[in-house]
């Protein structure tokens, strides 16, 4: 995907989730997340370890020290 066209998608994601309650957002991505993974990847370890590439460079992009533990 060119980055215009996933830019592009991104901002209508965000447009539609925009409001809606993070509880429903994060399991209505996830589900979509892996079935397109299980479409596109077949090695499932492969795409966890790109998952788990990409939230911790968000989460390290956040200062949360001032953040309670959960």
């Amino acid at each position: 995907m060119e980055d215009n066209n996933a830019q592009e998608l991104a901002e209508r994601i965000g447009a539609v989730l925009h409001g809606q309650e993070i509880d429903d957002v994060i399991p209505v991505l996830a589900g979509l997340l892996a079935n397109a993974a299980v479409s596109v990847c077949s090695d499932k370890e492969v795409f966890l370890g790109y998952m788990k590439q990409v939230i911790s460079e968000a989460y390290a992009e956040v200062d949360h020290s001032d953040e309670p533990l959960q």
